[in-house]
């Protein structure tokens, strides 16, 4: 029936299609394949799925080129073959943070340097500006750039007759400033002056502790050891949810989903696990929480604490302070996150990455009733051992993430012959992109393809009962990666001393921080 339709109209309708119903398409007839393999910007859909990327229809550029810097980005990442280095030295240790591939520094009381990373691959040759009068009471900032948006932090006392009793007693307030993250100025869709996201806050000033999110018009606040936590619309200051943990839960970390869900890791009782959060459909004004994502319990006297890592550069239509703009970017559906398990037992401390797969939770955050269906939790081997995977590793760097897209990336020390430590160090990346993987097994180049991963824990032997508890036990997980490990150039070790590392969507970055005041970045673009 299709051998009579011109080639124009089968292009046409064919380019109105996702890539898997193109890959569908190629199978029915020769013609329809011929026309596949002849369109380049079909070609360039499917490639874009395979390498688990969207397009940027805000990039003007033609296919071909496209094409070409996404087959040479996937390549140099392939290789870990960066094509720029760069030494930056002279930060202070708390005064910085990368948030997806906009690095934020804090100068002089008043000021707010920002540095756009460069990504040789997709033409961005990075960028570097300053924001004036963002207030010397702002402690901290959270960066959206898809959205311009620079959020702002600022904690205040209650005011009363008595300081002290002010300081003890009447908590704190939070406010919010939110400004254009390329001019600095009021954000067009934010609120003209900074505004109150609560009332009082149960702790003291001196005690706060708290992170900030953001995901489209929602913004999640967190504050205090326990993270109690709340959900604003901040373009509004409209309270949205608040969510409190069960009796003896804790909550440790959380992220966005997306724009309707929270992930939050958290420890109950000898229990830790993660919870989806819907933020859409009918709910009151307060959520419980309580691990439901369980991982094997804790044995007796062991303690763990989770920390979420997540790529937080990906949005639907990424903005960015500089002209040039990417042609691709990570698909939000195709990510992993990485969460950091640190298990202390008898005093011995180990730490994992958990790798999970976005897809794992989209489900339940789409259809939140289905947890009530599951009785209120997942066990271990229902949801882990196939579905994510266990990488042993560093603990998690704070001012930055070990995970973007659907790469991790983890330092590895160096040891000699008789075990003893080097000053080398190697850098592994793992690439979670599973129709990357399928294709490479298709196509028989399927060598740096690891099926399984094994960890392990040195602690005392177990108990007879506790070999299925968590810190006793090899665990075996199912999610295979690619992962190609390199050494670190010896002209980039002397003489710094890189204990951490971050990615980004273009960058390698290595952390030296032992000196505090004097934190040098070691920045390999690809």
């Amino acid at each position: 029936m299709f051998d009579s339709f011109p080639i124009e109209l089968l292009t046409a309708v064919l380019s109105g299609i996702d890539f898997r119903s193109l890959l569908v398409c190629r199978q029915l007839s020769h013609r329809f394949r011929a026309i596949i393999d002849a369109t380049p910007s079909l070609q360039y859909t499917i490639e874009l799925a395979i390498a688990g990327m969207v397009d940027n229809p805000k990039r003007s550029m033609p296919i071909e080129e496209r094409r070409r810097r996404l087959m040479v980005y996937q390549e140099n990442w392939a290789n870990t073959s960066w094509k720029r280095e760069e030494i930056l030295p002279g930060l202070e240790k708390d005064l910085w943070e990368l948030n997806g591939d906009v690095m934020f520094v804090m100068g002089h009381p008043d000021t707010l340097s920002l540095h756009q990373l460069p990504g040789i691959s997709c033409g961005l040759q990075g960028s570097v500006w300053t924001i004036e009068g963002v207030g010397p009471e702002v402690l901290d900032f959270k960066i959206d750039a898809s959205q311009d948006l620079l959020v702002g932090l600022e904690i205040l006392h209650h005011q009363s007759a008595d300081a002290e009793e002010a300081r003890l007693f009447d908590g704190c307030y939070c406010r919010i400033h939110t400004r254009s993250l390329s001019t600095g100025a009021p954000h067009p869709k934010g609120l003209a002056v900074g505004h109150f996201l609560d009332g009082p806050l149960m702790c003291t000033h001196d005690d706060m502790w708290f992170d900030i999110h953001i995901s489209g018009d929602l913004l999640a606040f967190g504050y205090c050891d326990n993270l109690e936590l709340s959900v604003w619309k901040w373009k509004l200051g409209a309270f949205v949810t608040y969510l409190e943990p069960q009796v003896n839960t804790k909550i440790d970390t959380f992220t966005f989903l997306g724009d309707d869900a929270l992930l939050l890791a958290s420890v109950s009782g000898d229990r830790a696990g993660l919870q989806v959060c819907s933020l859409s459909g009918p709910r009151g004004n307060k959520i419980l929480v309580n691990p439901h994502y369980l991982y094997p319990p804790l044995s007796d006297g062991a303690y763990a604490s989770l920390e979420i890592k997540y790529d937080s550069s990906g949005s639907p239509s990424p903005t960015y302070p500089n002209e040039s703009q990417a042609p691709f970017y990570s698909s939000p559906e195709s990510r992993i996150l990485a969460v950091g398990v640190q298990l202390t037992n008898n005093g011995e401390e180990v730490h994992w990455f958990h790798v999970i797969p976005v897809s794992v939770f989209l489900h339940a955050a789409r259809h939140p009733q289905s947890i009530e269906d599951q009785n209120g939790f997942v066990a271990w081997d229902d949801w882990g051992p196939e579905k994510t995977c266990l990488v042993t590793g560093q603990p998690p760097f704070l001012f930055g993430s070990s995970v973007s897209g659907t790469r991790l990336v983890t330092l590895v020390p160096v040891h000699n012959d008789v075990g003893q430590l080097q000053p080398a160090i190697e850098v592994s990346v793992y690439d979670f992109n599973s129709f990357a993987i399928r294709r490479d097994r298709t196509n028989g180049r399927g060598s740096d393809i690891f099926e399984t991963n094994a960890v392990f824990l040195k602690s005392p032997e177990p108990q007879s009962d506790g070999d299925d508890q968590l810190g006793y036990r090899k665990i075996i997980t199912r999610l295979p990666f690619h992962k190609k490990t390199v050494p670190l150039p010896s002209r980039l070790m002397a003489p710094h001393s890189f204990k951490h590392v971050m990615i980004t969507t273009d960058n390698l970055i290595f952390v030296d921080d032992e000196d505090e005041d004097n934190v040098v970045l070691a920045i390999l673009s690809f």
